[in-house]
């Protein structure tokens, strides 16, 4: 530091402040001028993290309880859910309202240095209306100032639609497979023949062989 600029080596939750400078004229005027400006210190949160991980398939009439969680943050973060880039909105009551199909309810926990720990509670109730091109699109942000913004999502898929496409995927490659079977059992079935054929042959040789020895031998 010098008598115009102050450094701070070693940033902490402690050095958030007002800091001023002064100055003051020479004896006999002591005129003082001052400024001061307040120092703010913020901590970069980890995360946000979905947990637990989400069925890839799900069906509608399912509930969903999923967590997303920021942690050590200072100031609190704002953090939201989205359902297919619509903002669930934050409900203010501390428990889940069961006749609701979307509820999002945030809980805080403060540390001893003072950060805080947030998780953003999500509650839904699959409906058909959600899915869109057979897929639901979910994702949480949690967003500090205009310095920190991060997100993280999971993709759902519709078991319904899901076992359709399956189903029509397996009844291609039958048909597929049966073609090959058809002529699997073309060559298979030539291959007797052949085989048969020559077992025949064979037979009839040896046959005509045996009558020649005992014709001789007459």
């Amino acid at each position: 530091s010098s008598y115009k600029t102050v450094h701070i080596s070693s940033v902490n939750l402690h050095t958030e402040g007002i800091y001023r400078c002064e100055v003051s004229n020479e004896f006999p005027v002591f005129d003082t001028v001052s400024r001061s400006v307040k120092l703010n210190v913020v901590a970069i949160p980890s995360g946000p993290f979905i947990t637990p991980s989400p069925p890839v398939l799900v069906s509608a009439g399912e509930q969903l309880y999923l967590n997303c969680s920021s942690f050590g943050s200072l100031p609190r973060p704002n953090m939201n859910w989205y359902i297919n880039q619509t903002p669930v909105p934050l409900t203010a009551r501390r428990v889940f309202n069961y006749q609701e199909d979307v509820a999002s309810i945030i809980h805080i926990n403060e540390q001893k240095d003072g950060r805080l720990d947030c998780v953003l509670q999500l509650r839904l109730r699959i409906r058909e209306s959600h899915f869109q091109e057979g897929k639901i699109f979910l994702k949480c942000t949690a967003i500090l100032g205009n310095f920190f913004m991060k997100s993280e999502g999971v993709v759902l898929e519709n078991k319904r639609t899901h076992q359709i496409e399956a189903k029509s995927e397996s009844e291609i490659e039958g048909k597929i497979l049966g073609l090959f079977d058809d002529d699997s059992y073309r060559e298979e079935r030539n291959l007797r023949r052949i085989g048969s054929s020559a077992v025949f042959v064979s037979f009839s040789f040896h046959q005509l062989s045996l009558f020649m020895f005992h014709s001789f031998s007459i």
